[in-house]
């Protein structure tokens, strides 16, 4: 019996299709080392949900190069246990060389985070979403950042703050500074401050992306 699927669902089967036949006619041996050697990826990446930057795509990378973490808005927090367990793998028993935490302007979780909350009654849906950038939200209300300062006087004079262009410096900055924020939790997680992990001088990589790697900065 022929199974039913989704036009959509016939358009990835066709792509692992065509992936795996690229694979076997030119290049098989990294994937058959992988499989018979286990990984070794020298990159934690830690990044948005949007389906517009993967980072397979945006680094051009091979498998095996990245051990990935995504959520909305690429953040980190000790207390996500499902973000914390990934770090505390990579870094203790993969032995990632770099953490790599990577923002997007442009993105809908930020976005949100300066708009004007939906007001009650808050479905599960709005209300998951709601608590998940309430970190964000709490970051641009209190930067002292020029352009999250700037846009926050002039949110000030609106009935209600719809989501801003991506092109707005406000928040393009409050896209940067939920990287740095996460990249400062990061560096004092316990996982990381008190030398549990096995790679000593690990990196912290900074990364903010159009489509393309935008700017890029390290930190210890």
């Amino acid at each position: 019996m022929k199974r039913a699927t989704a036009p959509e669902m016939e358009v990835l089967l066709e792509g692992n299709k065509k992936f795996r036949e690229n694979v076997q006619a030119n290049d098989p041996e990294p994937l058959k080392k992988l499989t018979l050697d286990g990984q070794a990826p020298p990159f934690m990446f830690i990044g948005c949900s949007d389906s517009r930057v993967s980072e397979g795509t945006v680094f051009n990378a091979r498998p095996g190069t990245f051990f990935t973490e995504r959520n909305i808005a690429n953040q980190f927090h000790a207390t996500d246990a499902n973000a914390h367990s990934v770090m505390s793998y990579t870094a203790a028993e993969l032995g990632v060389k770099h953490i790599i935490v990577m923002g997007h302007y442009g993105c809908g979780g930020v976005a949100a985070a300066i708009a004007t909350p939906p007001s009650a009654p808050i479905d599960a849906a709005n209300g998951a979403v709601q608590n998940w950038i309430g970190p964000i939200r709490a970051i641009f209300q209190t930067s002292i950042r020029t352009e999250i300062v700037e846009l926050r006087e002039k949110n000030k004079l609106l009935a209600k703050v719809e989501e801003p262009e991506p092109q707005e410096p406000g928040f393009r900055a409050l896209v940067e500074e939920n990287v740095k924020a996460s990249v400062r939790r990061i560096a004092t997680d316990s996982v990381i401050a008190d030398g549990t992990c096995s790679q000593k001088g690990l990196l912290l990589i900074v990364v903010v992306s159009r489509t393309m790697p935008h700017s890029l900065a390290t930190q210890r």
